[in-house]
């Protein structure tokens, strides 16, 4: 079983660099006009902190995930990113995450984030609710999306399926002499994920986060670590 969790481990990193690799925007956001470069920072907002589903039985999770979005100029956006959870006990889940971000230089994103949960009536029913924080150092301009969700759904011994809905405070700040302004939008989403938890102590998890301009997909890989007595 612990050689069968390291081979599937190897081919994920394996797939997440190659789509990284063959897949990446080197031109993003497209700075030919307002409308263009918000629809392409907005898309990309989808996927840019998506809140952890939970941690199961365990203390810390390792993750490694790569998402994916098409933005309205066509350009298929790729972020790859890592991922460090701490779960304190199960109804609590705090993270940190760093991605790299799109753009014809090098620049990155970090996020922070927070769910507490409910117990449910039913023990198969999961109920959160949390706050994320993301901040993007991009080429020429800054991001920062600041989310509340609340998360609904069931699980079972092997898989973890629900909805997390979200509302993100959508905020922009341009540098240099650019003609786009700042601005600020206010971004609701809906992210379906289902989660597998391989050999109890690998879980693999599909988001498909979509809003009114359009859907993403986010897959990833935590390796969970500490199991509770």
């Amino acid at each position: 079983m612990a050689l069968f969790t390291i081979k599937f481990t190897r081919i994920f990193f394996v797939t997440l660099i190659c789509f990284a690799v063959s897949a990446y925007a080197s031109d993003f956001p497209q700075w030919m006009d307002q409308s263009t470069f918000s629809s392409d920072l907005r898309a990309a907002a989808r996927i840019s902190n998506l809140p952890n589903p939970g941690g199961g039985e365990h203390y810390l999770g390792l993750t490694s995930s790569l998402a994916m979005v098409s933005a309205e100029s066509g350009e298929n956006i790729v972020i790859p990113g890592v991922r460090i959870a701490i779960y304190p006990n199960p109804g609590y889940n705090l993270w940190t995450r760093f991605a790299r971000w799109p753009g014809s230089e090098p620049v990155f994103s970090v996020g922070t984030g927070i769910q507490v949960e409910f117990p449910g009536e039913q023990q198969a029913v999961r109920q959160a609710i949390g706050l994320t924080w993301n901040k993007v150092f991009g080429n020429g301009y800054t991001q920062r999306d600041i989310s509340a969700h609340a998360l609904y759904g069931r699980s079972n011994r092997s898989f973890d399926y629900g909805l997390i809905a979200i509302l993100d405070l959508h905020h922009i700040i341009v540098e240099g002499n650019h003609e786009i302004a700042d601005y600020n939008e206010t971004i609701f989403k809906a992210v379906p994920y289902i989660s597998w938890m391989v050999m109890s102590q690998s879980k693999l998890t599909l988001n498909l986060p979509l809003d009114s301009q359009g859907l993403a997909l986010e897959l990833s890989f935590e390796w969970v670590l500490g199991p509770r007595d």
